[in-house]
């Protein structure tokens, strides 16, 4: 009776470690999701017909989202040495000034309203999301700079 005790025993261990041991070998190899690109990202204007705004040595171009994804461009030339000096200069932005910079409260006449809407502008850099906030962003010439509307919560 002990012996068939033992063996019994024996046979459960050995089941739970093959069955720890077949969680273990598919833990990792899950089919990770083919990467999309966001299409609200993606410049869907010519900026060949950008607008043209201002003067200077640096020139990139900024596009603007609306609520609809719709989108403007404008051809950017300025001697300012940020994105956000260039853009608040000519009054394409309306900033409030805060303890750690410019917070973007308007892009090209359109107000966001994170308070009572939970909407914020996001800042991108050739398609991918800003590191850095508009007025630490140094100009890159000829550099794409997007802001869209984003939903917090």
């Amino acid at each position: 009776m002990l012996k068939r005790n033992k063996w019994i025993s024996l046979f459960l261990i050995v089941v739970m470690i093959i069955g720890l041991l077949a969680m273990a070998s598919g833990c990792g190899k899950e089919e990770q999701p083919a990467e999309e690109e966001d299409a609200s990202t993606a410049v869907d204007v010519d900026l060949d017909d950008a607008e043209e705004m201002g003067k200077g040595e640096h020139h990139f171009y900024l596009i603007a989202c609306d609520e609809e994804d719709d989108q403007t461009a404008f051809s950017i030339y300025t001697n300012e040495k940020t994105v956000g000096e260039a853009l608040d200069d000519l009054g394409l932005i309306e900033v409030e000034e805060r303890e750690y910079g410019m917070y973007v409260e308007e892009v090209n006449g359109v107000e966001v309203n994170y308070t009572e809407k939970g909407q914020y502008w996001a800042f991108f850099v050739n398609d991918e999301f800003a590191t850095d906030s508009v007025d630490s962003t140094e100009i890159e010439e000829d550099a794409v700079y997007m802001f869209r509307i984003e939903q917090a919560w």
